[in-house]
């Protein structure tokens, strides 16, 4: 793509967190080479349902959901800190809202509901994000 709006990183599932942390700041950086005033928006993993019936006990999927929230809240406040202001975080906790088990057909995957719900919850980031790189442009005309 030569001339994109943004990019959106959202590989934690496939990643896990180990190697999410080798590599989300290295997948930036080759963006930045390339791309350095294009917006990049990272995603943290949604909750799974197992989540929600593990409130009282230790869950791994709610502890690794935290350890990869931590690793981009990490990577974007450095990355803010060096000066780079097109960064940006998204909790993939925001993503499908209180009754989360319902938005996943196999515990993982995103069904209808859950794709209307991530929709809806990054359109409007989408759009406040792009409407800035706009104001930005135009005020440098």
């Amino acid at each position: 793509i030569h001339n994109p709006a943004l990019f959106i990183l959202d590989y934690d599932t496939n990643a896990g967190p180990e190697l999410l942390e080798k590599t989300l700041l290295k997948f930036i950086m080759t963006l930045r080479k390339r791309h350095p005033e294009i917006p990049v928006i990272t995603i943290s993993a949604e909750p799974k349902p197992a989540e929600k019936y593990a409130l009282e006990k230790p869950c791994s999927h709610r502890a690794e959901r935290l350890a990869f929230t931590r690793i981009h809240r990490q990577i974007h406040d450095e990355l803010v800190a060096c000066g780079d202001k097109k960064v940006f975080f998204l909790d993939g906790l925001a993503l499908y809202g209180k009754d989360f088990p319902e938005c996943a057909v196999d515990s993982l995957h995103a069904n209808d509901l859950g794709s209307y719900r991530i929709a809806h919850a990054l359109a409007p980031y989408i759009q406040q994000i792009l409407s800035q790189s706009e104001d930005c442009k135009e005020s440098l005309k």
